[in-house]
């Protein structure tokens, strides 16, 4: 069973690659509550291709605890594009690509329609196919999770390191947008060619 769920994720991995265009997003944020929002955005297509890789002016200052993790802090944004004017960009983008794969897709999609919603914005999210990397890792991981009644998520560099060393390459660094997106094209392309081992 376990090798024919995993069996089951490399040909979903294979049929995403084989989609003429999909695109992969990540964000940097001021952090994770509920008025938080977007400070870097960047997104990527199915090559490995930079689409956009953009720092956003946010509302408010970035915390230091938060500088601490993505290095990010106030000087470098405060002559960035506010998110009303980065998102025209990420729309377009989207509107070519269609599908947009996101490790953590439900933390990425709160934190656009929180940005939007800085600037009454409706982003209309529902016009773009969504597709979350964390989910589809974790079930490959395979450590379930009683509590939640499901996959336990796994964090981005545990999926990035399983990937690098299983493509035999190097990844990227962490917690910049550009580089996690590229970690996520990392992922999904060693899920892609994954050969189970046999029972």
């Amino acid at each position: 069973m376990r090798n024919d769920r995993k069996q089951s994720i490399v040909q979903g991995a294979q049929a995403l690659f084989a989609l003429p265009n999909f695109c992969i997003l990540d964000t940097e944020t001021t952090g994770l509550d509920d008025n938080d929002e977007i400070v870097e955005i960047a997104l990527i297509d199915k090559n490995g291709n930079t689409l956009l890789n953009q720092l956003v002016k946010p509302t408010r200052r970035i915390p230091s605890d938060v500088i601490g993790i993505h290095g990010i802090n106030n000087d470098e944004v405060k002559s960035a594009p506010s998110f009303k004017t980065v998102w025209s960009r990420v729309e377009r983008v989207l509107k070519k690509q269609k599908t947009a794969i996101v490790y953590n897709a439900s933390f990425d999609i709160r934190m656009i329609e929180q940005s939007c919603g800085k600037y009454d914005i409706e982003p209309k999210l529902e016009r773009f196919t969504w597709k979350c990397a964390m989910e589809t890792y974790a079930e490959f991981y395979g450590e379930w999770n009683d509590y939640f009644g499901g996959w336990k998520w796994q964090k981005l560099i545990t999926a990035t390191r399983w990937a690098a060393h299983y493509l035999e390459c190097d990844h990227y660094g962490t917690h910049r947008a550009l580089n996690d997106c590229r970690n996520t094209l990392l992922v999904l392309q060693a899920l892609a060619q994954y050969e189970p081992q046999p029972k």
